[in-house]
């Protein structure tokens, strides 16, 4: 029974992410607060949602000068009598 025991642990350490393997006495909210292989994946996101917001304001603010002066163009063109 121990060696099936350790063998298990064995095969839980290889699968852990950092080698760690959480204790009964608590050791799982601890390995769960140390463990960051998810952080990388969030800081990409929230990169990705910040350039795509910039962007977007971007788009906006260009999009009302460039309107601003081809109405302004086309009043010169053709002026109203």
């Amino acid at each position: 029974m121990a060696a099936l025991f350790s063998k298990s642990l064995i095969q839980l350490r290889e699968f852990s992410p950092q080698g760690r393997v959480p204790s009964a006495r608590g050791g799982a909210f601890k390995a769960f607060l140390q463990d960051e292989t998810g952080a990388t994946a969030i800081e990409y996101s929230l990169m990705a949602a910040m350039m795509a917001i910039i962007a977007i304001g971007a788009a906006t603010q260009l999009g009302d000068v460039v309107s601003e002066k081809l109405f302004g163009l086309a009043e010169a063109m053709f002026p109203e009598e």
